[in-house]
């Protein structure tokens, strides 16, 4: 009896089979793309969770942000670097499915423009954007001149596929090295992304700057702002420019036509040059100055320099006093020795590679890796410089996770809004702004 009833399972089984692969053949196309809509509709109705690629499937990110030294270990003596796929599906259909949220997203009302200069590593920037992707929000890319055709046409893909995704139609040759062009670069999204929509901050990014805030949190951190712009201010070593050169506005013609009221002491002042990082956040008056003033002869004088050209120019705007960009700092400070570092990007400069967790410096940076984990989850910042996926993928896969995590499971990261509230700048445009007072130095630091 048991042995007819196996039978019996066995004729219906290879029935079934034969049934399957007849129905195969005979689905259309249309169809079998159809169905491979629905399978993908009713796994997003399942609770979301970030999509690993390949080679990150295996591991525990969790262990990893907790400092588990022995996985972490284990982890870091195999880093996996991110293997990109040649054939990758370009199709608007797969663009959309890997960079769209799993399910739809809750409206912050609270919009923001990211400019971006890219040069490599598709598939990462893909993945980044994926991670901060709001339809409230606007994306702009500079492609660099010497980037490979592939990847030319990939962004290109990118941004026809997704309506608030943007390239300039400038295509600029990026010197990284040297910081030639990439103020240039930075201003041809500015002057795009001003006509897109009621965006409220601009964040300045370069190709391999990592998000570390979601899309909430950053509303929260630019309400903070109140309008104030977060620009590193260091002291500018005398070798980075030439003195020689006249650094007024007047010789610059900075407000030649612009309908910009300066008084004229402060058209023949000489800027006073100050040098901070490229990344920055602006507030949406700041960007709308930026676009009205001629900083054309000015970014020429700076890119005539040899050495770090693209860190003086937000910089130095961000404190002349006399110039009254919105959402301004003071000059006043660093001339008494207080330095700006500011909440928008967090970069390690180092001497050696041994003095970097990970143990790998690239042009005086760390690169951060696996081992920088823990760090990193409990950072204040908006984005962290640099992470590579050519030297450890997993490390920003994991940071990938953590904000898809904090986005859509609720596993939120309560802020110190009084961090943000508290920054020189922010109390020092905010008091000037409100009372038409400058706080002392002494104030704004004590």
């Amino acid at each position: 009896m048991k042995k007819r009833l196996e039978d019996m399972r066995q004729s219906v089984r290879r029935e079934a089979a034969a049934v399957n692969r007849i129905s195969k053949r005979n689905v259309t196309e249309a169809l079998h793309s159809e169905l491979k809509a629905v399978q993908q509709s009713l796994s997003r109705l399942a609770a979301p969770r970030f999509s690993h690629r390949p080679e990150t499937s295996h591991l525990d990110c969790h262990r990893l942000f907790s400092s588990d030294a022995a996985y972490m270990g284990e982890v870091a003596a195999s880093r996996i670097a991110m293997i990109e796929r040649r054939d990758l599906d370009m199709s608007c259909e797969a663009i959309r499915w890997r960079v769209l949220p799993p399910t739809r997203s809750m409206a912050i009302n609270f919009s923001i423009a990211f400019a971006r200069i890219v040069h490599t590593d598709y598939e990462f920037l893909e993945e980044q954007l994926s991670v901060t992707y709001s339809g409230e929000n606007h994306y702009c890319y500079h492609v660099d001149m010497k980037s490979p055709e592939v990847f030319k046409k990939r962004m290109s893909m990118l941004s026809k596929c997704l309506s608030n995704v943007y390239l300039t139609k400038e295509n600029l040759e990026i010197d990284g090295a040297v910081g030639k062009n990439v103020n240039f670069a930075h201003m041809a999204c500015l002057k795009l992304l001003e006509n897109k929509g009621p965006w409220s901050y601009a964040i300045l990014q370069q190709t391999h700057d990592v998000m570390i805030r979601t899309n909430m949190e950053l509303k929260q951190i630019f309400q903070a702002l109140n309008g104030a712009n977060d620009v590193q201010i260091t002291p500018c070593a005398p070798f980075h420019y030439d003195h020689s050169s006249s650094w007024d506005a007047e010789k610059l013609r900075v407000f030649h036509n612009a309908h910009v009221k300066v008084s004229e002491e402060s058209l023949k002042t000489p800027l006073y040059i100050a040098k901070g990082a490229v990344q920055a956040s602006l507030s949406r008056a700041a960007v709308s100055w930026i676009n009205r003033v001629n900083l054309t002869g000015l970014v020429q004088q700076f890119n005539s320099g040899k050495r770090a050209v693209d860190e003086m120019l937000m910089s130095s705007l961000q404190i002349a006093d006399g110039w009254e960009m919105p959402g301004r700092f003071t000059d006043q400070c660093l001339k008494q020795g207080y330095s700006y570092e500011g909440i928008t990007r967090m970069v390690q400069w180092r001497q050696s590679k041994s003095e970097c967790l990970a143990g790998f410096l690239r042009h005086s940076v760390c690169v951060l890796g696996t081992e920088d984990l823990p760090f990193i989850s409990k950072l204040p910042h908006i984005l962290i410089n640099k992470m590579m996926p050519s030297f450890d993928y997993g490390a920003i896969a994991c940071v990938s996770e953590l904000l898809f995590n904090r986005t859509h499971l609720g596993q939120t990261h309560p802020l110190n809004i009084s961090f943000y509230k508290n920054q020189p700048a922010v109390r020092f445009y905010n008091h000037l702004k409100r009372y038409g007072i400058k706080l002392s130095c002494q104030e704004l630091y004590s």
